[in-house]
């Protein structure tokens, strides 16, 4: 018998984490996962993975969409519409 590949779903992640000048900063990060791996934490090491590429640093600390507080989510995304984190670093 076949095995029906569970679908994938979209989460958002806000993390709390530091900018490359060493100042603290949240960030959004969506990926996607099965309901499966969501229980197991991976859309956290997915996050972590996407927010070292885009340059911010640990530590991290983060908080999806179904375990955060009902503000965090919207709190984070007027934050960030009002101040552009530093993450990239300056090429040398």
């Amino acid at each position: 018998m076949a095995h029906q590949q569970e679908e994938k779903q979209p989460i958002t992640i806000v993390t709390a984490c530091m900018q490359v000048d060493g100042f603290p900063t949240f960030a959004l990060t969506e990926v996607e996962v099965t309901a499966e791996k969501r229980a197991e934490g991976a859309h956290y090491y997915l996050a972590q993975t996407e927010l070292l590429e885009r340059g911010f640093e640990e530590p991290f600390v983060h908080f999806d969409s179904f375990e955060a507080p009902s503000f965090l989510h919207p709190a984070v995304k007027g934050f960030l519409a009002d101040n552009e984190p530093v993450a990239l670093q300056a090429a040398s």
